[in-house]
């Protein structure tokens, strides 16, 4: 539900566990409406009054809540256009690791290009494949980013560090 607070915005603030401003003045009057999506409140409208209290009336408060559902709308389309966005270049890039796999038997190379793919998708600084050596141990046969050379020289134990515990929890 939207919130006004029309007098005394500085106590009742104080009232509700809030400073009654964390930058720049302080104001009079206060008016928030929530941001709705799916039932859940994801965020809010907030508009202040620093010159006088009472500022805001009813048809205040109902137009910044059809402002508010509007602008959630808008930013839930924005979040599931870019999600579909992001599963089409998920997508794409399956497609293409797919085709260049079955293009040549270099396995180091196409190890390489899939981890080159996958780190630019993922938006990751390191990515690595390891494989399970004899005696329990693994090992990364191919790495690229800001650690690659580091974890190329590591060899990792089950159950040791956060990679071995994944392994370990079969994660």
């Amino acid at each position: 539900e939207p919130l006004v607070i029309n007098e005394r915005a500085s106590e009742r603030a104080a009232e509700l566990g809030q400073p009654a401003v964390r930058q720049g003045e302080v104001p009079l009057s206060t008016l928030w409406a929530p941001l709705i999506v799916g039932g859940e409140a994801t965020g809010v409208v907030s508009v202040q009054n620093l010159d006088r209290e009472h500022a805001f009336r009813p048809g205040d408060v109902s137009l910044l809540q059809t402002l508010a559902a509007s602008l959630s709308v808008s930013l839930e389309t924005g979040r599931l256009v870019a999600e579909t966005n992001r599963r089409a270049d998920e997508m794409s890039a399956l497609a293409d690791m797919a085709a260049e796999i079955s293009a040549t038997l270099d396995v180091g190379a196409v190890l390489d290009e899939m981890i080159a793919r996958i780190t630019v998708l993922l938006a990751g600084d390191t990515t690595a494949v390891f494989l399970r050596e004899p005696g329990g141990t693994f090992k990364a046969i191919a790495a690229r980013g800001t650690v690659a050379d580091e974890i190329l020289a590591d060899t990792i134990i089950e159950g040791e560090g956060a990679i071995g515990g994944a392994i370990a929890a079969r994660r």
